[in-house]
C-alpha cells in the first residue's frame, strides 16, 4: 500500500530485482558513498517537525542515523568517503560544511557570506576537485563592466 511518501529503491542489476531501503519513507536525493557502504538522504520534511533534516544509512548495520538536523543543499562525497560535504545557504551566515563519517563530527570548511552565487534551473551548485577542495558557481554577470575599443574600417 502506498503511503504518498517518496522512498529510497535499489535495483540489483545482476537478479534485475527492486527492493526499498528499509526505513527510507519521506527521504530523498540519495548519495551513495564511493565505498557503496553508506547512503545520505535528506528528508521531505527539511527539519520541520524536530525530524533530522539530513540522515545516513549504514549497510553494515542496516541502520538510519542523524547525520544533520538543520536543512542543507548540495551534497556531494569525498572521494575517499571520509567526510560529507554540504552547504547551508539560507542562513544569515551561508557556508560549506564537511562531516567526518566516522563519528559524525561538523567541519565548518568556508564561509559564502560573501559569494554572489549563481542560480540555474538546477539551483546553487557546489562541487569537489579532486582534492576536495569545494566548488562553487559564483555570478558576477552585472558586477563586471567592460569597454571596448572598435576600431573599424
Amino acid at each position: 500500500m502506498s503511503t504518498g511518501q517518496p522512498v529510497i529503491q535499489i535495483f540489483d542489476l545482476k537478479s534485475r530485482q527492486l527492493s526499498t531501503l528499509p526505513g527510507s519513507s519521506g527521504l530523498t536525493a540519495p548519495r551513495w558513498s564511493p565505498d557503496g557502504r553508506f547512503v545520505v538522504a535528506t528528508a521531505l520534511s527539511q527539519g520541520k517537525w524536530g525530524d533530522p533534516a539530513v540522515r545516513i544509512f549504514d549497510f553494515g548495520t542496516n541502520r538510519w542515523s542523524e547525520l544533520e538536523k538543520d536543512p542543507i543543499d548540495n551534497k556531494w562525497w569525498s572521494a575517499d568517503g571520509e567526510y560529507f560535504y554540504f552547504d547551508k545557504l539560507m542562513t544569515d551566515d551561508p557556508a560549506i560544511y564537511r562531516i567526518r563519517i566516522r563519528d559524525h563530527q561538523i567541519e565548518r570548511v568556508a564561509s559564502l557570506k560573501s559569494v554572489r552565487r549563481a542560480f540555474s534551473e538546477m539551483g546553487w551548485w557546489m562541487g569537489l576537485t579532486p582534492d576536495g577542495s569545494p566548488m562553487v558557481l559564483r555570478d558576477a554577470s552585472i558586477e563586471e563592466i567592460y569597454a571596448l575599443d572598435f576600431d573599424g574600417p
